[in-house]
């Protein structure tokens, strides 16, 4: 830490800026100290430099902030830190999940981060895990994001796993369907006036789209349509050709019908 102290007490701006390379694509990128500091989890320098009046949201050229620098190098301790200290969590999920790290994206989700948020190309934290192959797609989608959103080329986050051969990524979806499949048949049915349990137990079968209240709506799938459930069921392919043709999970089950 000596000679970043002695740079700052010579006069030394702590938002300077300087050219590195980055740690996803190694061009050469502007960076401030502390956004170095983040990325390499130096966390006695990150206190120095706050300190000493260093911008905690300040982005580069490339809308990076220190926050993104430390979600995408999985410094865990250094993203709780930074949030302590005020900083927004802006784009950092869709750059933990890009970079792969699990517990940092359980934490940012903890933190309020927006699963589906996208951004100026469209880019969702599912479709960048996809598409760089990262083991973080099955979590995001027991999370909750949604896999029918498309990013500016108008792909979805399994059809960029498909295109570039990501088969990990590919059965992640099909595991997350199967789970959605085996939550729906153990989901208990509500009963309206105290109906049998077989009344209830045809009512999960049928699951009607918008069907009053007779039957509750299934903790960990309700978005997801009863036919393309079915079809995961069966490991029928027809649910990711289904997802790839730009179905949406929450549609009516009249829509899903014709669509399949």
């Amino acid at each position: 830490m000596g000679p970043v102290r002695s740079w700052l007490n010579d006069g030394g701006k702590a938002d300077t800026f300087t050219e590195r390379p980055s740690e996803v694509s190694g061009v050469t990128i502007p960076s401030t100290l502390l956004m170095l500091a983040a990325q390499n989890g130096h966390m006695q320098i990150i206190e120095l430099l706050l300190k000493r009046g260093a911008h905690i949201n300040l982005q580069n050229s490339r809308g990076i902030t220190a926050l993104n620098a430390a979600a995408y190098c999985g410094r865990e301790r250094v993203v709780e830190m930074l949030l302590q200290h005020g900083a927004e969590i802006g784009t950092a999920l869709e750059s933990s999940a890009q970079g792969g790290q699990e517990r940092v994206v359980n934490l940012l989700l903890r933190g309020g981060a927006e699963i589906d948020q996208q951004g100026k190309d469209g880019c969702t934290a599912l479709i960048l895990a996809a598409a760089y192959n990262r083991p973080v797609v099955l979590q995001l989608l027991r999370a909750g994001a949604d896999m029918t959103l498309r990013d500016a080329e108008g792909k979805t986050a399994l059809q960029w796993s498909k295109e570039k051969g990501h088969a990990e990524c590919v059965q992640a979806f099909r595991t997350y369907l199967g789970e959605v499949a085996a939550g729906r048949s153990k989901a208990p049915s509500a009963e309206a006036g105290g109906a049998g349990a077989a009344v209830g137990a045809s009512a999960t079968a049928s699951a009607p789209s918008g069907g009053g209240g007779a039957e509750a709506e299934p903790s960990s799938g309700g978005a997801v349509p009863e036919e393309v459930v079915l079809a995961a069921e069966r490991g029928d392919e027809m649910t990711l050709a289904w997802l790839d043709g730009g179905g949406s999970t929450r549609g009516s089950s009249a829509s899903i019908r014709t669509a399949l």
